[in-house]
């Protein structure tokens, strides 16, 4: 059987290809590494590092289009996301400040409801706020054309209260069932509190 080059140079692209995206999925711009040294995943006997994704699937799909001069529909994107690289669930929150974003997120929708604001993810803040949400001098608010940019808001009655969501943690004491030892848990839940407009 003679050798097929186009066969390999369509590997070889596809490989590049792959390359590149998960070089994208691992920048510290777009995932966290796991703080926790057992917070390991393994798959087909390669065991790696849990990182933790800072955005939507969605978000870093366009930020990749925004950055990068290759031209990859939104399914092949999600495939080729290395399986170390995982969405955040409730419990890793901590780990990857992802309460932070939530609760921001939380803030803004009380605000949003209370009839201030016309958005409520800090997603649309912050492009309301940069001239590119993903410069760090925009983020920074160091660069001259944004610096001076702030959140449009309605005129609001700062004496009247609202319900404002938020994701707390606390520590409770349980009784392990394979031990048999006690043990403390971390547990999640969203608490309301009264807050003035201007939080």
């Amino acid at each position: 059987m003679g050798f097929n080059r186009t066969k390999y140079e369509a590997m070889r692209k596809k490989k590049r290809v792959e390359e590149i995206i998960h070089k994208f999925y691992e920048d510290d711009n777009n995932s966290r590494c796991a703080a926790g040294k057992k917070e390991c995943i393994t798959r087909k006997k390669i065991k790696k590092q849990k990182r933790y994704l800072l955005d939507s699937l969605k978000n870093l799909h366009q930020k990749f289009h925004n950055t990068s001069l290759m031209e990859i529909g939104y399914n092949y994107f999600c495939k080729l996301r290395p399986f170390w690289v995982v969405v955040p669930k409730l419990t890793d929150r901590d780990t990857c400040a992802c309460v932070i974003h939530e609760n921001i997120n939380l803030k803004l929708g009380a605000l949003k409801n209370a009839n201030v604001l016309d958005f409520a993810t800090y997603q649309t803040a912050l492009e309301t706020i940069c001239c590119y949400r993903y410069s760090e001098k925009c983020l920074a608010r160091t660069r001259q054309d944004c610096s001076l940019k702030i959140l449009p808001y309605k005129e609001f009655d700062n004496s009247k209260d609202m319900a404002v969501k938020q994701w707390k943690h606390s520590k409770e004491l349980i009784k392990d069932i394979k031990t048999k030892q006690d043990r403390y848990v971390t547990k999640y839940k969203k608490e309301i509190c009264n807050s003035n407009l201007v939080i």
